[in-house]
């Protein structure tokens, strides 16, 4: 079996190295310019030149039985292009649903999935009269591109408008109206082909300048039917999609309920304790579920948590413990971006919170 990945960055080289164990064979198309160090000799690495067919990158790609992604920044014309060759999973819709956040915002709300007050905007002035409408405080976020907080601006009057400025400060946007929140969580899903869906336990996240900084499960905070409802959620967004693969969904938790804020076609940042808590990861189970394999069980026993490693480089030998598990990345090291991350394992919730904390002391001191 061989596998095609749009994307050279870590979550494609982390879903190979699962896969490779399991006797898949990879490949990655590029595009011009990106960097592939992440995957280097885990397959070969293409990048097309202009002109080439669809057939031509199929065969350089190895002539792969399924093609996925690593992430929403495709063209949707180039993932679809290969379904006459093999399958596309997950499915173009939820690719090009979740490239726009207007167009998620609409497909959410009409799943009957509730999201925080919003409105488009394409001009200053609309983002002036949206704000209005809205009622301050609202966050303005450019309806496509922007990732890990850039594209974002909280605006607590009109006068914040001239705070939007930039190379990301034109339209369109979208504005949010402000959730008060009393945590963010995420939920990481997979369905299989025939249907098969198994959803792993609800993390919390906390982000650090709109990156995320840590992920830990179990949220003893929430309860049994918060949780069902983002189960809920996120399996009835599956079925309607008829999607295949990982798919992953953040929320705010608040007093009136649970409020979805993104989807992410893929497997995903918040999702990464998997690889030490669970009978398989979210990478294996992406593999199995595009492979239309049995899925993996999603219970567990104890705490896991996860600290990402943004800009920072760290000597092994002082900051793993025995029930910590580092994942490098191979990438430069520039501020604020994601190089790797360290995986914690604990026997209750409350010794990972301490071991956690003393990690991100001892990394970020």
């Amino acid at each position: 079996m061989r596998i095609a990945v749009l994307g050279t960055g870590q979550l494609a080289r982390m879903m190979a190295l699962e896969g490779i164990a399991m006797g898949v064979e990879f490949s990655f198309l590029k595009t011009p310019g990106e960097d592939s160090r992440c995957v280097e000799h885990l397959g070969c690495v293409v990048e097309a030149s202009a002109g080439d067919s669809a057939a031509q990158i199929y065969a350089l790609l190895g002539k792969p039985d399924v093609v996925t992604t690593e992430k929403e920044g495709v063209s949707v014309v180039d993932y679809e292009q290969f379904l006459p060759y093999c399958a596309v999973s997950p499915p173009a819709k939820a690719v090009w649903l979740t490239q726009n956040r207007l167009r998620e915002k609409n497909f959410l709300n009409d799943q009957g999935v509730p999201t925080a007050a919003y409105k488009p905007a394409d001009t200053l002035a609309q983002v002036t009269s949206a704000a209005q409408a809205l009622g301050f405080p609202v966050i303005v976020k450019t309806q496509e591109n922007g990732y890990d907080g850039k594209g974002q601006w909280w605006l607590d009057s009109v006068a914040d408008i001239t705070k939007m400025h930039g190379d990301e400060a034109s339209g369109p946007w979208l504005l949010e109206k402000v959730v008060p929140f009393e945590r963010e969580v995420s939920v990481v899903a997979a369905r299989s082909a025939n249907g098969e869906v198994a959803v792993y336990p609800i993390s919390e996240n906390v982000h650090k300048n709109g990156i995320l900084l840590t992920s830990f499960v179990p949220v003893v905070q929430i309860s049994a039917s918060q949780a069902a409802e983002v189960n809920a959620h996120i399996t009835r967004i599956m079925q309607e999609l008829e999607y295949v693969g990982v798919l992953s969904m953040e929320c705010f938790v608040t007093a009136q309920g649970i409020v979805a804020n993104e989807l992410a076609p893929r497997v995903h940042n918040s999702g990464h304790w998997t690889q030490s808590a669970m009978p398989a990861s979210q990478f294996e189970q992406h593999v199995r579920a595009i492979l239309n394999w049995p899925l993996a069980p999603t219970q567990m026993t104890g705490a896991a948590g996860m600290l990402n490693l943004l800009g920072v480089a760290v000597e092994p030998s002082a900051v793993l413990k025995p029930r910590h598990a580092l994942h490098w990345y191979g990438k430069a090291v520039r501020p604020g971006r994601k190089v790797g991350h360290i995986n914690i394992t604990a026997p209750t919730p409350e010794a990972l919170r301490e071991q956690l904390k003393q990690l991100e002391s001892d990394v970020y001191a």
